[in-house]
């Protein structure tokens, strides 16, 4: 866990940073590096403690967002945004969201709003405040982009409830980050801040197929037999309509069903279905059949095809 400050003002000179792990014990010899694009304003590294106090050479003298970088042995790298401010001005920016009607996250084929969060992390009211949203992915497209906060005192938060509805699109590959743009402005100063988030889809995997005979070994002319389809979906949404079909092309093999439907298959659950069928006298020993076969999600999409 790294622990900053995520707001500074210009001038600021000093930054401490504190690394521990899960059971909060310090961590030691952390490379902590604050990038302003791609010019490095302070570097240092952790003590025993897992503290260390990052200094800026004349302090820092750029308004907007700086990136905290942690890197160290057997851990994850990790990232903070700091935003640098002015003094006695205002500087509203993204803080948090969560999704509207108790949505936990982004899914395919599904229409959303937010309950954003913004903060005047200055010290300076400021009024008649217009927010507008963009996205970086043609995946998400808005019906309102803009809304309007009459009042944000300094270092005070506005929770703007329902707004800027969006939908995501049928077709995406699952656990594809987006990048969501703030930009507010009072008609005289803009400021720009953003989030990043994921779009999640099902994917539908081939597990196996199973032969399953009346004798419990091989597969004889003239007798019946079960072949099991199983799949699994490996994505981190639920899948709809799902669709399993086989294509029997032999006239040997007369099956009872071909193509089986499933209303929803949860993320990371598996699904079979039994192939019954007859294998007629007229077989000959020892022959190789082949049965295509394909699971899909019936959303108008085909990415998930096998």
């Amino acid at each position: 866990t790294v622990d900053c400050q995520s707001e500074v003002v210009v001038g600021t000179q000093t930054i401490s940073v504190t690394v521990t792990n899960p059971e909060g014990v310090g961590q030691k010899n952390f490379r902590c590096i604050l990038l302003n694009g791609d010019e490095t304003l302070a570097l240092g590294y952790t003590d025993e403690n897992g503290a260390v106090e990052l200094e800026i050479e004349g302090g820092i003298n750029n308004v907007g967002t700086m990136l905290m970088k942690v890197t160290g042995v057997n851990a994850y790298p990790q990232t903070k945004e700091i935003i640098s401010v002015p003094n006695n001005s205002a500087f509203v920016v993204y803080n948090d969201y969560s999704l509207t009607n108790g949505a936990q996250q982004l899914e395919y084929a599904n229409d959303y709003a937010f309950n954003l969060v913004l903060k005047n992390v200055g010290n300076v009211n400021t009024s008649n405040v217009t927010a507008t949203i963009s996205c970086d992915s043609e995946l998400v497209s808005f019906s309102q982009t803009s809304t309007t906060i009459a009042e944000i005192a300094g270092n005070q938060s506005v929770t703007l409830e329902n707004v800027f509805p969006f939908h995501v699109a049928e077709c995406i590959p699952n656990n594809t980050k987006v990048r969501f743009n703030i930009s507010c402005t009072d008609g005289t100063d803009t400021w720009e801040s953003h989030f990043n988030t994921f779009l999640y889809a099902p994917v539908i995997s081939f597990v196996n197929a199973e032969l399953i005979t009346e004798n419990g070994f091989s597969l004889n002319p003239g007798e019946n037999a079960t072949l099991r389809f199983t799949f699994k979906n490996e994505g981190n949404a639920a899948a709809n309509n799902v669709v399993l079909s086989v294509f029997n092309s032999h006239d040997v093999i007369t099956p009872e069903q071909s193509s089986w439907s499933f209303d929803v298959v949860e993320a990371d659950t598996e699904f079979s279905a039994d192939f019954v069928f007859a294998l007629s006298e007229a077989a000959m020993v020892g022959s190789v059949y082949q049965l295509p076969f394909a699971s899909y999600v019936d959303n108008g999409c085909d990415l998930y095809l096998v």
